[in-house]
């Protein structure tokens, strides 16, 4: 575990032979899609411009019962303890991350910010957002109209999604795809890391941070919920 400075947080690391880079490590997990709350962005939230930093798009999976779902979910409390025990004893927030049910309802939630305030984001470059993310610009303007809250969208905040099939020789391949095409019943591979972040009156938060999410199968199961989720955390 290592902690940053900009923005202020701890990740889990690996680094390369030499010690010096360090190098995010990055976990998968397969299960359906539950809820969602992803791009495009089609009209401009009505929120005061420092609430910006709270929108966010993410998901929630479940696993349906299934044995390799429930093993993702005790390894992210074991990921937890790690932290815990990093960090000074008492200080970190309970998680939100998992809902533990019967096994078939297990949940996992993991989100990602669009924006980073530009005041903690010092050194950090700012990259493009994804055409499929906002096709009008609404956030690009939105980063940018309060100079009083300045925004970034950096590869921190960067989402990447596909559709994965396998070629004649049985190998997987993934090619770029917008993120509506996702739905609520599909069957999905998700990438993410844990991060901690510092919260008000010197409390810790773990937060399971979304880095790409891949299409698997398109079926969309009725029992599962179409809820979407809101935009603020």
């Amino acid at each position: 575990i290592q902690q940053f400075s900009s923005p202020a947080s701890w990740r889990i690391v690996t680094r390369d032979e030499s010690g010096k880079d360090a190098e995010e490590v990055v976990f998968s997990v397969r299960g359906m899609i539950h809820a969602r709350d992803l791009p495009p962005i089609k009209t401009k939230p009505r929120i005061p411009s420092h609430k910006y930093k709270f929108m966010r798009q993410g998901v929630t999976l479940v696993g349906l019962g299934t044995p390799t779902f429930t093993r993702a979910l005790e390894a992210i409390e074991n990921i937890y303890s790690h932290f815990d025990r990093h960090l000074q004893e008492g200080t970190l927030d309970k998680h939100s991350t998992t809902v533990r049910g019967d096994g078939v309802s297990d949940e996992l939630s993991m989100w990602n910010r669009y924006f980073t305030p530009l005041r903690e984001a010092k050194g950090t470059q700012a990259i493009p957002f994804l055409p499929g993310v906002d096709p009008s610009g609404i956030l690009y303007n939105m980063a940018h109209e309060d100079n009083n809250y300045r925004y970034i969208h950096s590869e921190d905040n960067q989402v990447q999604y596909f559709t994965s099939h396998r070629d004649d020789k049985g190998i997987t391949k993934y090619e770029r795809c917008d993120p509506h095409m996702f739905r609520a019943g599909d069957l999905v591979e998700a990438q993410l890391s844990f991060v901690v972040i510092p919260v008000k009156g010197g409390r810790r938060k773990m937060l399971a941070v979304l880095r790409s999410l891949a299409l698997i199968k398109g079926t969309n199961f009725k029992k599962v919920s179409t809820n979407h989720i809101d935009h603020s955390a």
